[in-house]
This record gives C-alpha cells, structure tokens and sequence, in this order.
C-alpha cells in the first residue's frame, strides 16, 4: 500500500506536469496566432481586423485540441461540441480585451 505522502508526491508531479503541458500548448497558440496574423496582414495584405479574428479563430481552435490531447486528456465530462463552445467562451472573454489593445 502506497503511503500517503507518496501519493501526495506522485499527485504534485502530475500537476505540474499538467501546469507545464498547458503553459506550453498556451505558448504554441500565441506563435500560431501572431504568425498566422502577420501572414494574413503582411504577406497577403488582410486587414487587421479580419486578420485577427481568422488568426484568433485558429488559435483557439488548436488550443482547444492540444488541450484536449495533451493537456486533459482524461477529463472529458462533457461532449466534444459542449467542451469547444465553453473553450471558445472563456477565449472570447480574453480577444475582447486583446482587440480593445489591439486598436
């Protein structure tokens, strides 16, 4: 039988491991979105609010699917569709503040 602070221990690698994992899909949906923004507003001459909103709706589109891979991968309590609309909800909340920045 595993004592306690074993359990503890193993239970606080986990959640690190898991803080990092979502630190870095966090980081890989930053480089895709202002990649994909200076794409479309440098290279094919988007504007930048068009721009933004395609590089956004890709970002939190691979966001959510890296999380769901790599970063949760257990914790699935409710359906696909269900899960990607609260993810698109809470991202919605941080563009909003970006575009009121991004002006």
């Amino acid at each position: 039988m595993v004592s306690k602070h074993v359990q503890y221990m193993m239970m606080a690698k986990s959640t690190r491991d898991q803080f990092w994992r979502f630190v870095l899909v966090g980081g890989l949906g930053f480089m895709i979105d202002a990649s994909i923004l200076f794409l479309l507003t440098a290279k094919w001459n988007i504007g930048l609010y068009l721009a933004r909103v395609i590089s956004f709706g890709i970002a939190v589109s691979t966001t959510w699917l890296a999380q769901r891979i790599f970063v949760f991968p257990t914790g699935r309590r409710f359906p696909s569709r269900e899960q990607f609309l609260r993810h698109l909800v809470v991202q919605s909340g941080g563009v909003a503040v970006n575009f009121t920045v991004y002006v």
